[in-house]
């Protein structure tokens, strides 16, 4: 018997968010935004992944061909959510960040961004 066919699948390397990140949110005067610095993902309805301080690491395959939802939760308080598709970000490799002091989280293919160079 043959198996299915396996689909496509695309990947997502998370970037670090690291101490300086939140020394950097608290010279700046943020105080209404994260709290915990405690950062977990989630695809749709997987697992809870944590986000890294020190190296970035993958989140490995992700259906290629459909609509995914991307929750990004601070401990347990949920602060971000969206839904993306790998073709309208720009390939079937993407980086995941978050940018201190703006505090908004990008997903975008990684070109050359050194905070988002995974091992490969």
């Amino acid at each position: 018997m043959e198996s299915p066919p396996r689909s496509e699948t695309g990947r997502i390397c998370v970037a670090p968010v690291s101490a300086s990140d939140r020394l950097l949110d608290q010279e700046t005067g943020n105080q209404r935004g994260y709290e915990s610095y405690s950062f977990t993902v989630r695809i749709d309805r997987g697992e809870w992944i944590a986000v890294p301080s020190d190296a970035p690491r993958w989140i490995d395959e992700v259906e290629l061909g459909s609509m995914h939802l991307m929750t990004i939760r601070d401990g347990e308080r949920q602060i971000e959510s969206f839904r993306f598709a790998f073709a309208s970000r720009g390939g079937p490799t993407l980086c995941l960040s978050c940018k201190a002091w703006y505090q908004t989280w990008l997903l975008e293919p990684p070109l050359n961004r050194p905070w988002c160079r995974c091992p490969e």
